[in-house]
């Protein structure tokens, strides 16, 4: 059992120096920018879509990193930002993928005093015990009581084997033969110089994401995973490909009213409403990777869908797939590519879309008319230099203005770097990529999005989370040939606000990951700064939005979606030329699937004031499709966006549950 200890001597913590925030930048000042070399650029080409969809016939489509791949499960720490449960300090190993049967040999005779023992993984996923077993020279010599209730909280494990020279951990399933837990400050005595010493195993100097087996640290050898995987419980599992589906349309009389909630303080507040609907991509398209993170842009004729891994183009009036291809085939990347964002350039009728190759470079594609089924300007620049060198870049966002093409990466496992990219190039007959500057070093804050900017301004804002109670606001002004990142537009100051819980789910145990607390997406237009995350709300996730003056910079007004019984999570905000406001996102709860709603305003209702949530398209059975760490991801983001011919009508993308045991993304019109 699981007994805590009282007398157990302080350890004393290495300080992380690589993870130091950078020096503090007071309102007005600048940051220092690198401006990245040509010649470092490329290739670059202008290709047809046929020339994509010949390369296609060939093409063998790299494996999806994120899946098992019929892996062993491996002692791994949790990446930056998805560590739960530590004891000390940041850091802590759990066995990867779930495995059951994981063992360390220590090269010596050793005493086992204890460890730290906790939770990992979405609820539902962690082992409801874990029991180790003590060999010396391949022969048991002890057996531990099973451990239960694993908790968040770290809580001392006293193991008392005497005389190992290996152990292994024993995990009861979970879930489809699988069950995560994780260790922290592994404890054992040594026999030296005729005495004993004790010596901890504390993970702060491994770096966020590194797996231990093979490694040799702290002089111990860390096993390959040996327990039983049931395929079913990873997205490795095989998944019928449907091929396209048929258009759909969806009207108000197939909506599904939700249940009674608190009425909107105002009868007259009306969500959008509903017009054409399209089935987009689902998990098993070619080349689609088991986390969509939802994307998408209209132009004036097309919807083009972008999640991870896949490129679709549908036809805004009939629903009808005109192409589907794997985004690695698309950009000719050799490798496999993720991360996706895509919007549409209103100022250029152009469509840009960029990818990670989460290794050293993004790609970046730029449409050469406002028709995505023909040519593309692709080339590709490196990101991970300088203070970035042997980093990788993760979760790039997506912003533009008139003058440039805008994004911003978490440079694991360092901090956060922004990069302006001059568009100017890209407008000439024979387009090339013109300077790319990078602002590295940045706090980490999980993103930092750059605006879709319409119409004028001085230099596109960008959006991150600073604090608990705060949002930063930067901004790029001067040409892009020598651009300025300024903060001097400081914090805003907002209500409280933390990560939201995991949701629950309708037919599964297993609970829907809310990804954190990060702003999800950002508009600037008419001199308002738009955006929206997910936040705890009484315990359930709901929704926040704002509208800011950046260069005050304060709250306009903010407003917060919630629900008694439903869990509202992964939102994206528009925000059209009447100033009505259209919200997309997921919901979920016990007696739901999760499902696709939306919810708005119009500019004349009570400020923080939305409609009640709508129903947009049901979800059909549960998603537990979990990933190396125990959590059933949903996806990293959703977009929002505004029709460029009205300037009026939304479109949504966003994930909904489909069974068996898969995912589908929903495109859908909304207007007033």
């Amino acid at each position: 059992m699981l007994i805590p200890i009282l007398a157990l001597a302080i350890l004393q913590v290495p300080q992380d120096r690589s993870l130091a925030a950078p020096p503090r930048i007071e309102r007005g000042a600048t940051a220092s920018s690198e401006r990245l070399d040509p010649e470092t650029f490329g290739p670059s080409v202008v290709e047809s879509m046929d020339a994509v969809l010949a390369r296609a016939n060939g093409v063998a489509l790299p494996p999806d990193p994120r899946r098992r791949n019929g892996a062993s499960g491996e002692w791994t720490v949790p990446p930056l930002g998805d560590a739960t449960s530590p004891h000390s300090g940041e850091r802590y190993v759990f066995n990867s993928w779930g495995d059951t049967r994981l063992g360390v040999g220590f090269r010596r005779v050793v005493q086992l005093q204890g460890l730290w023992l906790a939770k990992h993984g979405s609820a539902g996923a962690t082992a409801p015990s874990v029991q180790v077993v003590g060999y010396r020279d391949g022969v048991e010599v002890g057996r531990t009581e099973p451990s239960r209730g694993l908790t968040e909280q770290p809580l001392w494990w006293a193991l008392d084997l005497p005389e190992v020279d290996r152990v292994v951990f024993l995990a009861e399933a979970a879930t489809h033969g699988v069950g995560w837990f994780a260790i922290d400050d592994l404890t054992f005595s040594v026999e030296e110089h005729g005495g004993h010493r004790t010596l901890v195993a504390d993970f702060e100097d491994l770096a966020h994401g590194e797996s231990l087996t093979g490694s040799g640290y702290f002089d111990l050898d860390w096993e390959v995973g040996s327990g039983e995987l049931d395929a079913k419980a990873h997205p490795s599992a095989p998944v019928p490909n449907p091929g396209p589906a048929a258009p759909s349309l969806v009207s108000q009389s197939t909506i599904m009213a939700p249940p009674a909630i608190e009425r909107s303080p105002s009868a007259f507040v009306q969500p959008p409403g509903q017009g054409m609907g399209i089935e987009g991509p689902r998990l098993g398209d070619t080349g689609i990777l088991s986390v969509p993170d939802t994307n998408g842009a209209a132009g004036p004729d097309h919807y083009v869908a972008a999640p991870n891994g896949h490129l679709s183009i549908y036809s805004k009036t009939s629903g009808q797939r005109l192409l589907d291809v794997a985004q690695t085939t698309f950009f000719a990347s050799g490798g496999i590519l993720g991360d996706p964002r895509i919007a549409y350039d209103s100022n250029e009728d152009r469509f840009v879309l960029i990818a990670s190759d989460w290794d050293s470079r993004v790609y970046l594609a730029y449409s050469m008319t406002e028709d995505p089924t023909g040519a593309w300007f692709k080339t590709s620049f490196p990101v991970t230099q300088g203070a970035d060198a042997g980093a990788f870049p993760d979760y790039p966002t997506l912003g533009l203005d008139e003058n440039g093409i805008y994004t911003a990466l978490f440079m694991a496992p360092g901090g956060m770097s922004i990069f302006a990219i001059d568009k100017q190039p890209l407008l000439a007959a024979s387009p090339s990529l013109g300077t790319v500057t990078a602002w590295r070093s940045l706090p980490i804050k999980g993103a930092i999005q750059p605006c879709v900017t319409f119409g004028s301004s001085n230099g596109p804002y960008l959006v991150s989370r600073s604090s608990s109670q705060s949002l930063r606001i930067r901004q790029v002004t001067g040409p892009l040939t020598a651009p300025t990142l300024v903060e001097k537009e400081g914090l805003v100051s907002v209500p409280a606000f933390s990560d939201a819980p995991d949701v629950p789910q309708l037919g599964s145990g297993i609970r829907l990951s809310t990804s954190t607390d990060r702003p999800m997406n950002a508009v600037y237009r008419s001199g308002s700064l738009w955006t929206a995350h997910c936040i705890d709300v009484a315990g359930r996730a709901g929704l926040r939005w704002y509208q800011i003056d950046p260069d005050a910079p304060s709250v306009i007004q903010l407003g917060t979606v919630a629900h008694p019984l439903r869990s509202f999570f992964m939102p994206s905000i528009a925000v059209n030329a009447a100033e009505e406001v259209a919200l997309g996102f997921t919901a979920s709860s016990p007696s739901e699937y999760a499902s696709v709603y939306t919810t708005g305003r119009k500019p004349s209702y009570p400020a923080g004031v939305t409609a009640e949530p709508v129903l947009v398209h049901a979800g059909e059975g549960p998603y537990t499709l979990l990933d190396q760490q125990g959590v059933s991801r949903w996806g990293d983001y959703s977009v929002t966006g505004v029709d460029p011919i009205d300037d009026c009508t939304f479109w949504t993308i966003q994930q909904y549950a489909l069974s068996p045991n898969q995912w589908g993304l929903w495109i859908q019109a909304l207007s007033y």
